[in-house]
């Protein structure tokens, strides 16, 4: 066994960390088993470019792969960055945020999903369309 059973729960690895749980409280260890993001957040989701979403009280924001919160939690939902982009609910509509945290399409859609070879799956009025990088309705 390389890391012995500490958790209440273990995730996968992603750029070589694992989100893990003990009680109620989220964190990272690395691929040795240290734990090097100490259990602190509500919930956290794996890193993809660099960042991985943390929620804090009610709010989401990011973290680094150092533990420190790059991306104010602000938002209502969030998950992890696609191509460079990642989506946000703030109340009841959804936009992009680029890794700076900047708001680069504004939240207007019902729901939206991360991008996958330049395009996203949005919902506006109960109808799905894809949109391009700038936000504008490509189908």
């Amino acid at each position: 066994m390389i890391i012995p059973c500490q958790f209440d729960y273990a995730f996968r690895f992603s750029e070589e960390l694992a989100m893990v749980q003990i009680g109620e409280k989220y964190g990272c260890i690395n691929t040795n088993g240290q734990m090097v993001i100490p259990c602190q957040f509500n919930q956290i989701y794996w890193f993809s470019e660099g960042l991985a979403a943390v929620k804090i009280g009610e709010k989401y924001g990011y973290i680094n792969t150092n533990g420190q919160i790059v991306i104010s939690c602000q938002f209502d939902r969030t998950v992890w960055f696609s191509e460079g982009l990642a989506n946000v609910r703030i109340g009841d509509k959804c936009g992009y945020i680029n890794t700076n945290g900047q708001v680069v399409i504004p939240c207007q859609f019902d729901n939206a999903y991360n991008f996958e070879e330049g395009l996203a799956k949005i919902t506006i009025n109960g109808k799905d369309h894809l949109i391009d990088k700038t936000g504008k309705i490509v189908y």
